[in-house]
């Protein structure tokens, strides 16, 4: 899978091996689980953090290594009783060209994704 991604022109960036959240992992902690993540990817210099928080120190660290590239637009997928319609009006209300809008693995983005790419 990993082939057919950076094949078709993307590119795969790291977002820590267990989706760690970076205002409640210690610095040594965070950095750790970055680096595991990266030893299971091809070369990248992308990061995005989970929950899109990170402490400054955290950041300056981070950036020694990593571009990191955050989102804009939080579609709230995974809220459990959020309707399909509600999902596509939060993106559709809030993405503007250029967006990054967060979608998660789970079969609410599946269907909404299906419809609209």
């Amino acid at each position: 899978m990993i082939d057919a991604i950076l094949n078709n022109g993307h590119q795969i960036g790291n977002h820590t091996y267990s989706h760690k959240n970076g205002f409640l992992s210690s610095n040594k902690m965070y950095l750790q689980d970055i680096e595991r993540c990266k030893n299971t990817l091809p070369n990248t210099n992308l990061f995005r953090p989970p929950f899109g928080k990170m402490y400054p120190w955290k950041i300056r660290r981070i950036k020694e290594k990593y571009k990191i590239i955050m989102w804009d637009v939080l579609s709230y997928d995974f809220t459990e009783n959020i309707s399909e319609k509600q999902l596509k009006k939060n993106i559709l209300k809030n993405t503007e060209s250029g967006s990054i809008i967060v979608f998660h693995d789970n079969k609410k983005s599946e269907k909404i994704l299906q419809k609209n790419l």
